[in-house]
C-alpha cells in the first residue's frame, strides 16, 4: 500500500509571522480559516510563537479569546496546533514550573489539541515539564529537534535526542529548521537516521529562506517523512515556507 504523506498548514501562525510580522488580526484570520480547513490539512498551526506577543502588544486582542474563536470555527480542538518554546512558553526566558503548567492547562482548555514543543538549544530539561503538562491535560505532543549546523550537531546527535523524546512520551517528532539552513544531503541523512531509530511519525518544518526547502520536502518524502509544513501561496516563500500549491 502506498504511504500517504500529510501536510500541516502554518499560514495563520508562522506564515504570517514570517512575512507580515504577525500583524494579522483575528477577524482577518477567521475570514480564511474555514477555507483552509476545507483544503484537508491534517493539522492547522494557528497559535503560539509570536502570535500571543503580537495580540497583546500590537493588536489589542486577547490571544486566548482568539484561540477560542478558532476552536469554535473548527468545531473542536483536534486539528489546532500551537508552537511552544518549551520552558520559555511564548517568550524568551524560562518561566517557573507552576506558570508553565498553568499556561499549558489553559492553552489546552481554550483549544490547543497539538503542542509542538521545542527548545532552541535542544536542552531536554526545558521541554520535559511542558511535555508532561501537555499530556496530562489531554493534548498530543509533537516534540521538535531544533536544527542547526556545527561540529556537534551531527546526525547521531539528533538521533540521540529524538530517541530521548520518544522515550519520554512524545507522540510525534518534528525537524524544526527555523533558519532554513537544512541542505538536501544532510536532510536525506537525517531522515534516514531518524527513520531507522524511532517509530514515531516525523514532520518536516523548514523555511524557504535559503531556497532549498522545496527540494528538502521532496527528499524528505522519499526518505520516509510523514508530514510537511506548508503555507498557502500569499504567505509562502521568502522567509516563510513552501507553498501548499507547489505541486
Amino acid at each position: 500500500m502506498a504511504r500517504r504523506i500529510q501536510f500541516t498548514d502554518v499560514t495563520l501562525r508562522d506564515g504570517q509571522q514570517s512575512l507580515a510580522a504577525t500583524r494579522m488580526a483575528t477577524p482577518q484570520a477567521l475570514r480564511v480559516l474555514p477555507l483552509i480547513d476545507r483544503a484537508g490539512f491534517q493539522a492547522l498551526e494557528l497559535w503560539g510563537g509570536a502570535t500571543l506577543d503580537s495580540c497583546v502588544r500590537f493588536l489589542d486582542e486577547d490571544p486566548f479569546e482568539r484561540l477560542e474563536k478558532f476552536r469554535e470555527t473548527l468545531g473542536g480542538s483536534r486539528k489546532i496546533q500551537a508552537l511552544l518554546r518549551g520552558q520559555n512558553l511564548f517568550g524568551y526566558q524560562p518561566y517557573p514550573d507552576d506558570l508553565v503548567i498553568a499556561f499549558v492547562k489553559q492553552a489546552v482548555a481554550s483549544g490547543v489539541g497539538i503542542l509542538r514543543i521545542f527548545d532552541a538549544l535542544n536542552d531536554f530539561r526545558n521541554v520535559q515539564l511542558p511535555m508532561i503538562a501537555a499530556k496530562a491535560y489531554g493534548a498530543r505532543v509533537e516534540a521538535a529537534l531544533s536544527y542547526t549546523t556545527s561540529p556537534v550537531h551531527t546526525t547521531e546527535y539528533f538521533v540521540r535526542y529524538a530517541k530521548l523524546l520518544e522515550e519520554h512520551g512524545a507522540d510525534r517528532l518534528a525537524i524544526k529548521d527555523m533558519s532554513g539552513i537544512l541542505e538536501p544531503h544532510p536532510c536525506r541523512e537525517l531522515l534516514r537516521g531518524l527513520r531507522a531509530a524511532v517509530q514515531l511519525p516525523i514532520a518536516l518544518h523548514t523555511h524557504t529562506t535559503a531556497g532549498v526547502a522545496l527540494l528538502d520536502a521532496v527528499i524528505a518524502m522519499v526518505e520516509g517523512v510523514d508530514s510537511i509544513d506548508a503555507a498557502i501561496t500569499p504567505f509562502a516563500g521568502g522567509s516563510s515556507h513552501v507553498s501548499a500549491h507547489a505541486g
